[in-house]
């Protein structure tokens, strides 16, 4: 998958949500996907978006094992977009 732009990214949250969505910014590059940090309805996200679905769902998979000293952020949502999948988590520290 190539690299979505960040007015691609803003477009496609301003429709899935249909609401305001702001503070949209590039998070960085993993090995397999292309984060970038949302704001929605006052709380903070995290979007990816990859070619490679499963990854999404092993990562949706190990927030069971999530702790207060190793969070591991819940996949809110995982779909299709900008030519591949994206998955959709709460922003958390740590």
């Amino acid at each position: 998958m190539k690299k979505p732009i960040i007015q691609d990214v803003r477009e496609f949250l301003s429709t899935h949500f249909v609401s305001d969505i702001t503070n949209v910014s590039e998070v960085g590059t993993g090995e397999w996907s292309f984060a970038y940090f949302y704001n929605h309805n006052s709380k903070d996200y995290v979007i990816r978006f990859s070619d490679h679905t499963d990854d999404f769902k092993r990562d949706q998979f190990a927030h069971r094992f999530s702790t207060q000293s190793l969070p591991i952020p819940e996949i809110l949502e995982i779909g299709s977009a900008l030519d591949g999948s994206f998955a959709i988590s709460e922003k958390v520290i740590g």
